[in-house]
């Protein structure tokens, strides 16, 4: 199944919206630099490496995504959010989490 991914510009720099689940479904969540940002168990990851790190996993595991881009004129308000800090970020735990990795399974 391909899935759907964001990816969030503003004048200075991008970021790719992932759940924090998926990361961990991917083993790749200690991976990801403070760099990246995090808000409510989504990780906004930085363009220039930690976007490749996702990329290169989800190609390893033959799991294609598609990618929707939406371009801000403005800073954006993601470079505000929390740095994301893989041993604070763990979600598992959480309903969202949860709901996530049903969705993937196709609960």
């Amino acid at each position: 199944m391909i899935r759907s991914f964001h990816l969030v510009s503003d004048p200075g720099h991008s970021w790719l919206k992932v759940p924090v689940a998926e990361l961990q479904r991917l083993g790749i969540e200690s991976n990801i630099s403070s760099y990246s940002f995090i808000r409510n168990g989504v990780a906004y990851l930085e363009e220039d490496v930690d976007a490749r790190i996702f990329y290169d996993e989800r190609t390893k595991e033959s799991e294609p995504l598609k990618v929707k881009e939406f371009h801000r004129s403005r800073t954006s308000k993601i470079r505000k959010y929390q740095a994301y800090k893989p041993s604070v970020n763990a979600v598992p735990g959480t309903l969202a989490g949860a709901d996530y990795l049903r969705s993937v399974r196709g609960e």
